[in-house]
Formats: structure tokens, sequence, C-alpha cells
């Protein structure tokens, strides 16, 4: 019936057919095995995690600093304004906790591979301190009235306030 199917050998279709067959299954298993290639690199999620969390401090710390170098730039008698923001540790996560039997268990939402606990909220970080230079920063009424400022709108002790004068 297919005789042009036949090769100068004589060979059937069904052992092209079967060539045919093991050639797609070589091709797929193939497939399937550099299709996973980014599963089989190692790729940590904990480090990926850790990367996003890096990267959204650095986001909140340059959102503070310029929040407060504008806020110091609307005080009279001040020039010029550099600050810089430290922050005490990363973000924190909230996570809903059940009691069973006296015990404290996390809430767990999810099956399987996708089980993780319920996130009530996130924290942004603590600031440590901040430190100001500004033209007029040597005069001692603009310290004093940067740091009562900074303090009050930063919720910040005085004592990790820091005004000092830009150079000239």
């Amino acid at each position: 019936m297919f005789s042009f199917w036949k090769n100068q050998d004589g060979e059937s279709p069904q052992k092209i057919y079967a060539w045919i067959l093991l050639l797609g299954v070589i091709a797929g298993v193939a497939l399937l095995f550099l299709g996973n290639r980014d599963d089989m690199t190692g790729t940590d999620p904990q480090a990926t995690d850790y990367e996003l969390s890096r990267d959204e401090i650095i986001i909140y710390q340059n959102y503070l600093e310029e929040k407060v170098k504008r806020l110091c730039a609307t005080v009279d008698g001040v020039g010029s304004v550099n600050v810089i923001v430290t922050l005490e540790r990363g973000f924190t996560s909230e996570y809903a906790v059940e009691y069973r039997d006296g015990n404290e268990e996390y809430v767990i939402i999810g099956s399987g591979t996708s089980q993780n606990g319920l996130l009530l909220g996130r924290n942004a970080p603590k600031i440590a301190g901040v430190g100001v230079v500004c033209h007029g920063g040597m005069n001692p009424s603009v310290q004093r009235e940067l740091t009562a400022l900074l303090s009050a709108a930063l919720n910040l002790p005085s004592n990790r306030i820091y005004v000092t004068a830009a150079r000239p």
C-alpha cells in the first residue's frame, strides 16, 4: 500500500515508524532534562528570599533618607542637606498562631509542597540612628531644631540623631 515509504533496502513503514518513535522518545527525554535544568542548578529559595529582603531594605532605607532630607531642608537656617539613616535589622514577618493543648503552633495554609504559614503582616525595620550633614549645621539652634524635629518625626531619642555642618 505505502510502497513509496519503502527505502532502497526494502524496509517496511513499520520499521521507519519505530525509528521515528525512538527518536521522538529520545528527544522528549532530552527536553525533560534540559527543561528542568534551572531546578537542578541548586538555586536555594532562601538565598533568593535573602536577596529580595536585602533589596527591600535598601529601597526602604533610600526612601527614609530622601524623606528626612526633604524634611530637614524645610527648616530655617539649613542649606544643602545630606542624610544617612541606619536600620537595626531587616523586615520581620508576623504569622498567625493558635494554641492547642497549651502549645503554640503556626497556622498553616495550603497543602503538599505549597504549605506556608498564615502571614498576618510585615513590620518595617527599626531606625537605629540618623546622621545629618548640612550647611548651617554648626549653629546650635539649628542643631536643636533638627534634633527635636527628627526625634518627633521618627520616634527616636535625641542621642540617636547627630547633626553637623557641611564643608563650605
